[in-house]
Order: structure tokens, then sequence, then C-alpha cells
């Protein structure tokens, strides 16, 4: 193969651009009505509507990279879930040209036997990025492709499930496809309960009192605060020469414990309050005057804690274990 592309490597080596001629389209299949190919060839976000991408799970915005000629590399646009957790493996890919040859780009490479969607034929080509990557191509004429490319590493017998998925769609933008077959948009989780709760309110005037900690919180997080992208939160103020640190409570609707838990350290104890299971993290980031406490609340949600003393390492998580029960009482069914 003489050139692999992921997304991900896409987006760092296309930072070129280029102009192209448009070349003569392949012929028709076998009883499939000829659909014109987009406005613009170098533009392959428009080889999806927003209707067909919202089928397929993703918001209408495409990220375009432009063609790179000298190189051999078609234009290429990337679409990515609304998920912020979404990583390459919930990506699509789709690429087209009309002046590079398929066989130029894949370097004499065999692919697979072709097989029919949208009525194109398609081959798969092998990826030097591994069986997580798969590359489907469908040639259009002799410097003319189009490509779609899924990824799945965390099963690879999944990788090509996304991209089967989208060819029929892609297709139906391509000389010679064939209408595309309706999607259903796949319906969107319902928010986390967490969503509603205002992190100032977990803790009480009275509650705080006995953590020398004076009310009102302070409100941080995305929309709460100036230039902040966390999930919201409330931090308080400790009392002058007590030694302890903020504490800090956050509520991530959509964010993992793994996700909120940026040392990937091991808690070192559980705690149990109710119904719930913290883990407590007496040391994070190799910090003794430091502690956290996670709650995972569901599998994509959590709640954190954070506090610490600056005198006394052994109080560092004195406020985080009596702050667990009632803060846990307040939070809703998960």
């Amino acid at each position: 193969m003489k050139v692999r592309l992921g997304l991900l490597a896409a987006a760092v080596l296309l930072a070129g651009g280029c102009t192209s001629t448009v070349a003569g389209v392949a012929a028709p299949a076998p009883g499939a009505k000829p659909v014109p190919p987009p406005k613009d060839p170098n533009d392959p976000c428009g080889l999806l509507l927003p209707e067909q991408l919202a089928g397929l799970g993703f918001p209408p915005n495409g990220k375009l990279t432009p063609e790179r000629k000298a190189q051999e590399v078609p234009a290429s646009c990337e679409w990515k879930p609304d998920d912020p957790d979404a990583g390459v493996d919930d990506q699509l890919g789709v690429y087209y040209t009309v002046d590079i040859a398929l066989e130029d780009f894949f370097g004499g490479t065999q692919p697979k036997p072709p097989e029919a969607y949208g009525g194109l034929q398609w081959s798969q080509y092998d990826s030097l990025a591994g069986a997580g990557n798969c590359l489907y191509a469908t040639r259009l004429a002799d410097t003319s492709f189009a490509m779609v490319e899924s990824n799945n590493n965390k099963d690879t017998s999944k990788a090509c499930e996304l991209a089967k998925l989208a060819m029929p769609q892609v297709a139906a933008h391509l000389p010679g496809g064939s209408p595309a077959p309706p999607l259903t948009p796949k319906p969107k989780p319902a928010p986390s309960p967490l969503a509603t709760v205002e992190p100032c309110d977990l803790l009480s005037t009275a509650e705080l009192a006995q953590f020398q900690i004076a009310a009102p919180g302070r409100k941080t997080g995305e929309g709460r605060s100036p230039k902040s992208t966390t999930p919201p939160g409330c931090e308080w103020e400790p009392a002058e020469a007590s030694g302890f640190q903020l504490l800090y409570v956050s509520l991530a609707a959509d964010k993992s414990e793994a996700d909120v838990n940026y040392t990937d350290e091991k808690a070192d104890e559980q705690i149990k309050a109710g119904a719930r299971s913290w883990d407590l993290f007496t040391n994070p980031d190799g910090n003794p005057k430091q502690c956290w406490a996670i709650l995972p609340f569901s599998e994509k949600s959590s709640v954190k804690i954070t506090s610490g003393n600056n005198n006394d390492p052994a109080k560092a998580c004195e406020q985080i274990r009596a702050a667990i029960p009632l803060i846990s009482a307040k939070l809703p069914t998960g």
C-alpha cells in the first residue's frame, strides 16, 4: 500500500489544498439511476446530507481537509458524534477525488473482492493501521474514486459496521449510485439526572459550619464561571488558619469516573453511603495533602469531591469523609 491515512493522521498530513479538473465518470450500474456528483468535487462533506448524518448518529458539520495532490492524497471529511467522550472508534471519514487514481493511492495493493453498496462496487483494502481500521473504496473513473473509513479498535470484528452503513448513503451522491435507503436517527440518550442538580445546594449552611467553611459556595464550571470548560461545580473557601484547602464538588453528567480521575490511579478505599459506593483517593497524584472522592453515578456520569489539608496530611480526607453521606443523601436516583 502506498498511502494509509487514518482519521487522525489525515488531519495532520493533509494541510494543503489544490485545484482539480473534473474527469469522466463511471457508467451507472444496471438498473441504477444516475446521480450527479457534488457541486464541489473537492468537498467530500457534501457526500452526506444532514438527514443522512442524523441517521448515522452525527451532527451535520464535518471537518474538511483539502486535497493534497502532490502527495496523491484526496480531500477528506471527518464527522464526530456530539458525545464529548467519543474517540476515534466513533468517527466516520469520507474521501473523494476526481484527479487521483485509486491504483496510485493504494500503490497497486490488491483489495478484497468487491461488494455492492448503493449501486456501486466497493472493495475493502487492508490498512497499515491494523484490523481496527476499515477502508472501503469505489473506483469511479481512471482518476476518480471515493473511500469510506470507520474504526473499532476495541472490537475489530465491528470495524466495518459504520462504513457499511454509510456507503449506500455516500453512493447516492456519486455517479452511478442508487438512491439512499432511509435511515432512522438513533434515539438520543436521556439526560443524566445530575444535569438538573445545583452543586452548591448539596451542602447546607448548617452542614458547612461543621467543616469550618462559610456559605455560600462559588459556582464553577462551563457557563457558570468565565472561561471554564469543566463540569458544573461548587467550591467553598475554608476558614482562615484552618489548614484546609478548598472544598470542591463537581457533577459530571456526561463523564465517567475514569474521565474525571485524571491520574488513572486506583482508589485506596471505598466508602459506603446508603446504596452508593464512593472511591476514596488518599494520595492523589502523589500529594498526601490532597484527597479525592469519586462516585460512579452511572456508566457515563460521576460526582467528584476534592479537599485537603496543607498543615496536617492526616486530616486531608477529614472533610470529604464527613461530606460524603450528606451529599449522597441529596443526589437523585441514578
